[in-house]
C-alpha cells in the first residue's frame, strides 16, 4: 500500500490487479455460472455480470495508484474470461467457444479499461491534477 499526501493508503497495482481478478470470478459465478436455457444467458445476466464488473473496477480505481489503470482492467478480465473459458470448453461441442473467449476478453478488457480511466480522469480533476 502507498500513502497519499493526504494520508489515506492506496492499494498497489498488483494488489488492486488480484482483487479485480477476484472481484471478475465472483461476478462470473454470481451472474453467468447458471445458464438460463440451454447453455445460453439471459441479457439481464449479461448486464448484472458487466455492471459488479464495473463497480468492482470504480472501487479499485478509486482505492489504488495510477498503476491500476493497467492492472484493473487486466485482472477483471481474467477473472471473468477464466472460469468462463472452462465452461465454455467443457461444454461445447464445436470449438467456437475459442472465438466466444476471444469476444469476451477484448469486450470485458476495453470496457474495463474505458470505466477505470473515466474514474481515474473525475478522481484526477476532483482532486486538482
Amino acid at each position: 500500500m502507498n500513502d497519499t499526501p493526504n494520508g489515506k493508503r492506496r492499494l498497489s497495482s498488483l494488489v488492486a490487479g488480484a482483487l479485480a481478478a477476484a472481484g471478475g470470478a465472483l461476478a462470473w459465478a454470481a451472474w453467468l455460472s447458471w445458464p438460463t436455457a440451454g447453455t445460453d444467458y439471459h441479457p439481464a445476466q449479461v448486464l448484472a455480470c458487466a455492471g459488479t464488473c464495473a463497480a468492482v473496477a470504480v472501487g479499485l480505481a478509486l482505492r489504488s495508484t495510477h498503476g491500476a489503470l493497467l492492472t484493473v482492467p487486466l485482472g477483471g478480465t481474467i477473472g471473468v474470461a477464466v472460469p468462463w473459458a472452462w465452461r465454455a470448453a467443457t461444454s461445447d461441442e464445436t470449438g467456437l467457444w475459442l472465438v466466444g473467449l476471444l469476444f469476451l476478453v477484448v469486450g470485458v478488457g476495453l470496457g474495463l479499461a474505458l470505466v477505470v480511466g473515466i474514474t481515474v480522469g473525475i478522481a484526477d480533476r476532483r482532486r486538482g491534477r
